[in-house]
């Protein structure tokens, strides 16, 4: 798509490509150099480094075409792509993590659909297995009754998932190759960073669907995924975000009685993490801390809770639906 940089900018919105780095020494410029083969012309990439203690910064600082953000520290998913979203100035902003590379063709389709249909508030993209790339690693996110999300098709091989191979309204998006229209993070604010990582982007992401914006997961975006690249470094660190932040989660959005309606899968889910912990899987440690932590730090969502208990009741029976079938078929606007 060969297109004169300055009638890009006229003919194309501009779409901000925040990258996170954390010790990705060794994966970084394979990524950023995937990120300036696309074809979509008129993009920027904006990688924030959250304080990473390997060689990345000296990398990063050799590469052209990037704006680069440091941070003096460890601001999480969360609080390090919101850093991004401070700096950047597209109309669509995308979440890209390190150990993502994307096809060339990868954003053509989703600025398509935003441009298309304005009530679309974020896109969901196929994450491919980076080595096994006929391998599904996500493609997008569903909330199950144990209020543990988790992602649709993992581990399954793609052409074996027929109904996927469509676009799709869903409720969650994968955080490590989303792409979010910037209207509705002005409305809706961007990622909640008490929980630093883990759930942050299905936070955001049911905020957008209780405030009536679409979510689309689209086939045609592909990107390639390293699952795990970061906290596979870090013992035991993912297990405990992950079950704190569930329950600050379900504490957040839920009321009494939708969370009583779910108790025995909550009970399975707390029987699986013990038995991870008997396995020796998991640390007791950790269990017990993610548990302790969540309920000492759960009042801080108290006023959010309010208001947005009052939000899911108004869309419950939709939500209801997605709970039954999280990938529901999608017409897109007729053009008038």
């Amino acid at each position: 798509m060969a297109v004169n940089r300055q009638e890009a900018q006229k003919e194309y919105p501009l779409v901000s490509l925040v990258v996170l780095n954390y010790n990705g020494e060794d994966i970084i410029e394979e990524c950023v150099a995937s990120l300036q083969k696309t074809v979509y012309p008129n993009y920027e990439i904006i990688v924030v480094d959250n304080a990473s203690a390997d060689n990345s910064c000296r990398i990063l600082s050799t590469l052209s075409g990037i704006s680069l953000v440091k941070s003096e520290k460890n601001l999480g998913y969360a609080g390090g792509n919101n850093l991004g979203f401070e700096k950047a100035k597209g109309a669509y902003l995308a979440t890209i993590n390190n150990d993502i590379i994307v096809e060339p063709q990868w954003l053509n389709a989703p600025v398509a659909a935003f441009e298309s249909d304005k009530e679309i508030g974020i896109v969901s993209c196929r994450q491919m297995d980076f080595w096994h790339r006929e391998i599904v690693d996500a493609l997008f996110g569903i909330i199950p009754p144990n209020f543990a999300p988790f992602h649709a098709g993992t581990s399954r091989l793609y052409s074996g998932l027929a109904p996927y191979h469509h676009c799709g309204l869903v409720l969650l998006a994968n955080g490590a190759s989303a792409i979010y229209r910037k209207k509705c993070l002005d409305e809706i604010g961007t990622f909640d960073e008490r929980y630093f990582a883990y759930h942050e982007e299905s936070d955001l992401c049911l905020r957008a669907f209780l405030d009536g914006w679409k979510c689309l997961y689209l086939p045609s975006a592909v990107v390639y995924h390293r699952h795990g690249h970061t906290f596979n470094k870090q013992d035991g660190l993912s297990f405990y975000l992950s079950e704190r932040n569930r329950y600050w989660f379900m504490y957040k959005f839920f009321p009494v009685r939708v969370i009583f309606k779910n108790i025995l899968p909550l009970i399975k889910r707390e029987m699986w993490a013990l038995l991870q912990c008997c396995a020796g899987r998991q640390r007791f440690r950790d269990y017990l801390a993610s548990r302790m932590k969540a309920l000492s730090g759960i009042l801080q969502f108290g006023a959010e809770r309010k208001r947005l208990t009052a939000k899911f009741k108004v869309r419950e029976r939709e939500f209801a639906l997605f709970h039954k079938h999280p990938f529901q078929e999608y017409d897109p606007p007729s053009k008038s």
